[in-house]
């Protein structure tokens, strides 16, 4: 239970002061069983595995806010007060499927879950908001991974899955608790269905690069219609379509006698769209956000029979760009981190390390600063 008393302003004159007691519960049950079965061919360098899995699992919960009016010797007020129930039972069924010959690979993965999910929002004041939907849940995947050599390889997959809506996005009893600000249901919501593709590629022992994309088919947002009369707002969840997302990497790496460098750059890409606040009059504009990330970390290490050393460094760009604001801060971000280890003998070792930490681009130049920190260390050890 959670209680909390607030005092909620009416007008310029009057006031009420309400007392809240918020019960709920959850019952959980989950069931699950596997089988696997392995074999290869006779006189071949090809292995297969087939893998079955069964998942029942099954959630349900009870909630709920009780509201009286503290100031009217505790009098019960039904219009605020709720009764909320939503369940979830899902049968989950996944087959997995993987074919290893010579340099290749190859990984059939399905899962369908079958799903009955339930809602209901009661006033207490006699307003019932009940649904139930049934519906099928998907993850397919297939990727391939093939050897072109002792340090060459290549991998790819692509992956489709979907989410059902949820049942109270479809329904909702409305309540007067900001009648300025009201939220709605809409029982046309759509499911949303993602995909994804990965690509990674290792050209030699030191070089490899990779790419993730990821975009969405009737993603869900908010739609705020704002009406100018009344300076109130009415929210509902609505199907966009435009939001995807890119990662990439590259990184080198290199050997020396007795010291080793590393790079690693990446790009994160992410465009995202949503509906921005419109009038009852107008028609609904769609506002988009793209932002940008590049990383670069280099690291060098040399070492010796009495000494280390480890220089580590990291550039970072970010910027972003959208329909809701006419100028962003283009934020260059660095950092420099050196550490020396020295054993003049077996039983002393000396320690120094520098670390140095800016950025840049901001705005506000008090956010433009660096910093420098030297820390020493000395270790002697007295008892072998």
């Amino acid at each position: 239970k959670r209680r909390n008393e607030y005092l909620q302003f009416v007008d310029s004159v009057w006031s009420y002061e309400r007392y809240s007691t918020s019960p709920n519960s959850a019952d959980r049950f989950r069931l699950s069983s596997n089988f696997s079965m392995y074999y290869s061919c006779k006189n071949s360098d090809a292995s297969h595995s087939i893998q079955f899995g069964y998942n029942l699992t099954s959630n349900h919960t009870k909630g709920g806010t009780d509201v009286y009016d503290a100031a009217n010797s505790m009098a019960y007020i039904d219009s605020l007060s709720t009764r909320n129930r939503s369940s979830v039972i899902e049968h989950a069924m996944s087959a997995n499927y993987n074919l290893h010959y010579n340099s290749l690979s190859v990984g059939i993965n399905m899962r369908v879950v079958p799903t009955e999910r339930s809602y209901r929002n009661e006033l207490m004041d006699g307003f019932v908001a009940d649904t139930t939907i049934h519906g099928i849940r998907f993850s397919p995947n297939v990727n391939v991974n093939y050897q072109l050599g002792s340090n060459k390889s290549l991998f790819i997959a692509y992956s489709v899955s979907n989410q059902l809506t949820d049942p109270s996005r479809l329904v909702r009893s409305s309540t007067n608790y900001n009648p300025l600000s009201v939220r709605l249901s809409n029982p046309d919501l759509k499911q949303t269905i993602s995909h994804s593709i990965d690509l990674n590629m290792n050209m030699t022992n030191a070089i490899s690069m990779g790419c993730y994309i990821n975009w969405q088919r009737n993603g869900t947002t908010q739609l705020t219609i704002y009406d100018p009369t009344t300076g109130g707002t009415i929210t509902m969840p609505v199907n966009i379509n435009g939001n995807w997302s890119m990662n990439s990497n590259a990184s080198y790496r290199t050997d020396f006698k007795h010291a080793n460098l590393s790079i690693n750059v990446s790009h994160n890409y992410n465009h995202g769209v949503s509906y921005q606040r419109t009038t009852n009059t107008n028609e609904d504009i769609i506002g988009y956000n793209d932002d940008h990330s590049i990383n670069l970390t280099p690291r060098f290490v040399v070492y010796g029979k009495k000494y280390d050393m480890s220089i580590d460094g990291l550039y970072g760009y970010h910027w972003n760009k959208s329909t809701y604001a006419t100028e962003r801060d283009r934020i260059h971000s660095y950092r420099i981190s050196m550490k020396v280890n020295y054993w003049p003998t077996d039983r002393l070792t000396l320690t120094t390390d520098l670390n140095v930490n800016g950025r840049a681009g901001y705005r506000t130049a008090d956010a433009n600063r660096a910093d420098i920190i030297w820390n020493m260390h000395a270790q002697y050890k007295v008892l072998r």
